[in-house]
């Protein structure tokens, strides 16, 4: 069954019952129940208003462009329009916003427009006029260099006139082919450090800085060179002269060859791994070496080569015979004591020296002059006065009169001289003494020995003589 109702309210609640009757007569009716007829059509359209930006005022860069919008029933979206063309499409939730890169059109006046609209399809719309005013001039670059330059890495510098990023482009060629990581930070002092190059290598490039307007300047190419690869090998060296196995003597010239792969820098000569003199930097590589300062008998030479990366290499060594006379003297004396052990003699000792072949003997001096030799390491000297202070030294010398340098001074001073007298015992008898060889007037005191008639016969005593 379906039944049509006309001529009904809009928007209003009824109640309802329907009723059946058969061929028979007989009649069902339905219970009750409701129904609400449409509302009646949505005429009025939304509200709408530009909130940003302001009406007349200057844009650049990117922006955001807003409005509020509200509707008897309900806003669906609202469309922005920038002169009459769609800017972006419908925002469909509140709040009702959008962002404008104004850099996409030129400089000048546009109109802004909101258009929002209801489930209904009443639309509405508001505008408002701007001036677009972006940066259209591009960063001004200048003093672009390369720096620190090592084999596999490049620092890359240059200035801008006003804020901006900082990228580098590179390669083989002015394809360049790679670019440094975008640096978004705005500087005017730029530096990009450029990492994994190949050693020896030239390398194109090309800075580029945007400033915030996005205006990008580029600068002319440019090219640098790094580093080349690390120096690894050693000099070649070779001894010349004296010949292996010779034997020498005097004074002679020692002298090296010496090449490397990039340059020599010096050559150091050794004498039994012991330097002999200074590292010789001018080619030729010679050194003049007085045999004599070493002992007779074998010796090793080598030389040692440098680069200026320091790689060395160690000569194949070569062995000579020293056969000089002998003219080393011995070592100095050590340790010289002197120690007085009568009013006449002063005793001496010393360590012993040694020499490339024998030490012999040594000499004796007294207050600067030789007085005698010894051919131990001790000696004691005689025929001394009393009460003196003396200072000497001792020199070791060889069988072929090679004199070592004289000893550290040592000083000693004689005793007193003693005198002696006994006094037969005789009771009541004034003690009297003679006192013999006293020594020097300048002694201040003598020991001598008395008889003293209160004492057993025999008795010395220790008596001071003005």
């Amino acid at each position: 069954h379906t039944v049509t109702l006309n001529g009904l309210t809009a928007g209003t609640l009824y109640h309802y019952r329907v009723k059946s009757k058969d061929a028979a007569g007989n009649l069902a009716v339905s219970p009750d129940a409701v129904f609400t007829t449409a509302p009646p059509p949505d005429t009025t359209p939304p509200a709408v208003s530009i909130t940003t930006p302001a009406a007349n005022s200057s844009v650049s860069g990117t922006i955001t462009v807003s409005a509020t919008a509200a509707d008897n029933v309900g806003v669906a979206s609202v469309q922005f329009k920038l002169d009459d063309v769609n800017l972006g499409p419908e925002d469909t939730v509140a709040p009702y916003s959008l962002s404008w890169n104004t850099a996409t059109v030129g400089n000048g006046l546009y109109a802004l427009t909101a258009v929002a609209r209801d489930a209904a399809g009443n639309t509405a719309s508001a505008a408002v006029t701007v001036t677009v005013s972006n940066d259209l001039t591009p960063p001004v670059l200048s003093g672009a260099t390369a720096s620190a330059l090592s084999v596999d890495t490049a620092a890359i510098s240059w200035t801008t006139d006003e804020l901006a990023d900082s990228q580098v482009e590179y390669g083989l060629s002015t394809g360049y082919g790679s670019a440094s990581v975008l640096d978004a930070s705005r500087v005017t002092a730029h530096t990009v450090t450029l990492n994994g190059l190949t050693a020896g290598t030239l390398y194109h490039y090309r800075v580029k800085s945007k400033d915030a307007a996005g205006n990008l300047a580029v600068s002319p190419d440019a090219v640098f060179t790094t580093a080349p690869p690390p120096d690894t090998t050693p000099p070649a060296v070779s001894i010349t002269a004296p010949a292996a196995n010779s034997s020498v003597s005097g004074t002679i010239t020692v002298s090296a060859t010496a090449t490397d792969n990039v340059s020599v820098v010096g050559v150091q000569f050794k004498l039994d791994n012991a330097n002999l003199g200074a590292e010789t930097t001018i080619p030729l590589y010679t050194f003049t070496w007085n045999t004599t300062t070493v002992a007779n008998g074998t010796h090793t030479l080598t030389a040692v080569a440098r680069d200026a990366a320091g790689n060395v290499a160690i000569s194949a060594p070569v062995s000579v015979m020293a056969a000089n006379g002998d003219v080393l003297p011995p070592s100095m004396p050590t340790g010289l004591t002197a120690t007085a052990v009568s009013s006449s003699q002063i005793f001496l000792v010393w360590s012993p020296s040694t020499d490339n072949v024998g030490v012999v003997g040594y000499k004796i001096f007294r207050d600067g002059m030789q007085v005698a030799t010894s051919s131990t390491s001790a000696y004691q000297d005689t025929g001394l006065s009393p009460v003196t202070t003396y200072k000497y030294t001792v020199a070791a010398f060889d069988a072929v009169g090679n004199t070592s340098a004289p000893s550290a001074p040592a000083s000693a001073t004689t005793l007193f001289k003693s005198a002696q007298g006994v006094v037969p015992a005789s009771a009541g008898v004034t003690p009297s003494v003679t006192i013999a060889g006293a020594g020097p007037s300048t002694a201040s005191r003598r020991s001598v020995s008395a008889a003293s008639p209160f004492l057993p016969a025999g008795t010395r005593r220790c008596v001071t003589a003005a």
